[in-house]
């Protein structure tokens, strides 16, 4: 019998003259035919539509002069098609969602409960998505068009032309102005997977990273299929697969990590020249000649006031890189159930132990890998130094460096597992780098 992990409970309350089609996609699992037992089709369908439609298709039941019969259910690939045209009502389809398919039962704390939210989220016949928030309501819906509520990893989405919705956390209601024979089709499961060139391609893939901005989405399905390409080809485990992103994403920002690198040591030795005539001119000056001849400290030195920032294209080369990182090993699905080492599911914090108490915007968990997060990076501020840089510029660097750590420490503390493995990894490589460089 087929095994599916996590599935839709709808009640609805039935329209004349439709036909609902419900797509059952396993969460967790590769998607199949809808071959189903009854008990199945009930958690599936729900007790209330499925005490109503019955599991009756047998020929007698379904014979045309048989008016008495109630609706079959029938297959249709990998959705039911369930005919309801014989149930008078108005033209009105109020599909309950049930939370627990959708949204992720993790009890995240602090910025980590991000991954709890839902959202709602149209797709046009282009796969385009749209973000909502919820409520929302007159979303109207033409042919190829579908909408409905976002998780963390799973969608329920509703497809019916001519329909004019309202998008609740716990319901979708649909109202047609008339009668109606178009199709409603439901689908719940995980949208667009990335799969391996040559794989079946999977559905909805407009609605992954929908929240973010058109590139930057673009880029997360980049690191994905770079990360999927990484656990199938050189490891079967996603926790390995995870430190090889690390190294592969160092290795490939080599250039500008060393061009960052040796424009912060060319800013530190122009800001040790630059420093002692500033303070003079400020002890000796002020108003408009201290101003003239800080100037022309800096022209003396053939650099402006700017000369700080020489840095900065380097970050701002990285930081999307490691935002779409961060977004892709928090949202990932694949990496469900996956464990690695002391870890038992890289999606959730690697909690070793249940405190007896809950701390604020961290949670109630022992987590292991933010405290080995925070003594590599406290590791690497020990051994920094600044070598054209005064001690106390070296000091002030290595105070904000602690600083820093601290705050990613408890920044990272009840996020998935998988991103903190990630940052404790760059954090070594960095470690690396450092000492290579000296």
């Amino acid at each position: 019998m087929l095994h599916i992990a996590r599935r839709a409970i709808i009640a609805v309350a039935f329209s004349s003259g439709l036909l609902v089609v419900l797509a059952s996609q396993p969460v967790a699992a590769e998607a199949t035919a809808c071959h189903y037992s009854a008990s199945e089709l009930t958690n599936i369908l729900g007790e209330q539509l499925s005490a109503t439609l019955g599991h009756s298709t047998s020929a007698a039941d379904n014979e045309p002069g048989n008016k008495t019969n109630k609706p079959a259910v029938t297959c249709e690939g990998s959705f039911h098609a369930i005919d309801l045209a014989r149930l008078p009502s108005p033209p009105i389809l109020k599909l309950g969602i049930s939370t627990t398919s959708v949204q992720d039962q993790y009890p995240f704390a602090g910025l980590a409960s991000y991954y709890q939210r839902l959202t709602g989220i149209t797709l046009d016949a282009d796969q385009i998505a749209t973000p909502l928030e919820l409520p929302s309501s007159n979303i109207t819906l033409n042919a190829g068009d579908w909408a409905g509520v976002q998780g963390r990893y799973s969608v329920f989405l509703v497809a019916a032309p001519g329909a004019t919705l309202l998008l609740r956390n716990d319901n979708i209601e649909l109202h047609w102005p008339s009668q109606t024979t178009a199709p409603v089709r439901v689908f719940l499961g995980q949208p667009g997977q990335q799969m391996l060139p040559g794989a079946q391609r999977q559905p909805f893939t407009g609605v992954r990273y929908a929240h973010l901005w058109g590139w930057l989405a673009g880029l997360c399905l980049g690191i994905e299929k770079l990360l999927l390409l990484l656990q199938v080809t050189l490891t079967a485990n996603w926790g390995v697969a995870i430190v090889l992103l690390a190294v592969t994403l160092k290795l490939l920002l080599l250039p500008v990590s060393l061009f960052t690198a040796k424009a912060q040591d060319r800013v530190n030795c122009l800001q040790a020249q630059l420093q002692p005539k500033l303070n003079a001119i400020k002890g000796n000056y002020d108003g408009e000649e201290a101003h003239r001849r800080s100037m022309a400290a800096y022209k003396s030195l053939g650099i402006s006031p700017m000369f700080a920032l020489r840095p900065l294209p380097g970050t701002l080369i990285q930081l999307p890189i490691l935002v779409a990182t961060f977004n892709v090993l928090g949202e990932m699905p694949q990496l469900q159930g996956a464990a690695f080492l002391w870890i038992n599911d890289l999606a959730y914090p690697d909690a070793v132990a249940a405190l007896p108490f809950t701390v604020p915007a961290m949670g109630g968990g022992l987590n292991l890998l933010p405290f080995m997060m925070l003594l590599v990076s406290v590791l690497a501020t020990a051994t920094f130094s600044a070598p054209h840089s005064s001690p106390a510029d070296t000091r002030r660097q290595k105070r904000n460096l602690y600083l820093m750590s601290a705050a990613f420490f408890f920044l990272f503390y009840p996020f998935p597992a998988a991103m903190v493995l990630y940052w404790t990894m760059n954090n070594i490589l960095q470690l690396i780098q450092q000492r290579l460089l000296r």
